[in-house]
């Protein structure tokens, strides 16, 4: 019912849109100049570069730590790419910690309105909601736990890909470099 209504005003306020100015026949579209995007500033940013062949270059793309600079770098060495496969497989399963946190942090936020959906008697719900309360911050902290360790179990791929890299090309190194800004 709520759905319809929202619709049916949704649909009554596009019917009184203004139409769009009529143009002379015959002229051009001007799109005014974009303004750049501003960078963000991170005050604890923490960026990987490497060393290779005397020039600096990003180990990372521009949207996530995932490793993918090495990719080009690594073409003939396959047990240097089976490493990095790994390690970009492993930071995707990460986010499944997130998932269970966000749901946990929701169940504990919830637990009222779960409680009394569930039971009318006071004190059931009481301890019903002592119950949820408990389960959303043991999972919460339990996910983050996972997360992290996860995490920082997955960056020793990163670091054996480029061991194995440095073993099979004895000239051409790769190090690892962190550059960190507070």
């Amino acid at each position: 019912m709520i759905f319809r209504v929202l619709g049916l005003l949704l649909i009554a306020a596009s019917a009184h849109a203004a139409d769009p100015a009529p143009r002379p026949s015959g002229s051009r579209l001007y799109t005014p100049p974009t303004l750049g995007r501003p960078v963000p500033t991170n005050p604890f940013q923490c960026e990987r570069l490497l060393r290779y062949k005397g020039k600096i270059l990003s180990c990372d793309t521009h949207m996530s730590n995932d490793g993918e600079g090495l990719r080009p770098i690594y073409e003939g060495t396959p047990e240097a790419l089976q490493e990095l496969d790994v390690y970009q497989r492993n930071r995707k399963r990460v986010r499944l910690g997130g998932y269970t946190g966000t749901f946990s942090i929701v169940l504990f936020l919830a637990n009222p309105l779960i409680a009394n959906l569930v039971t009318k008697d006071q004190s059931k719900r009481d301890s019903l909601k002592t119950t949820l309360r408990l389960t959303g911050v043991a999972i919460t902290l339990g996910s983050a736990v996972y997360g992290i360790s996860y995490l920082k179990a997955n960056e020793e791929h990163l670091n054996r890909s480029i061991t194995r890299f440095n073993d099979r090309h004895p000239t051409d190194q790769i190090e690892l470099i962190y550059k960190t800004e507070f």
